[in-house]
């Protein structure tokens, strides 16, 4: 097997970090308030920090 196949788990895994953190973001901010609205700003806000370099591009 040659190391250009590896799989997809490289090409995949910060999509899917960031679709979590975006998930467990929005469903915090529907459970609760106080403390809850400040994680889910907190992690969407993460969302758009992280987008940043991708969008400068």
């Amino acid at each position: 097997m040659s190391k250009a196949r590896r799989g997809l788990w490289p090409a995949y895994r910060m999509p899917a970090l960031l679709a979590a953190i975006s998930l467990i973001g929005l469903v915090s901010a529907l459970l609760e308030d106080g403390l809850f609205d400040v994680v889910s700003w907190v992690l969407l806000g993460a969302i758009v920090v992280a987008m940043r370099p991708a969008l400068r591009r």
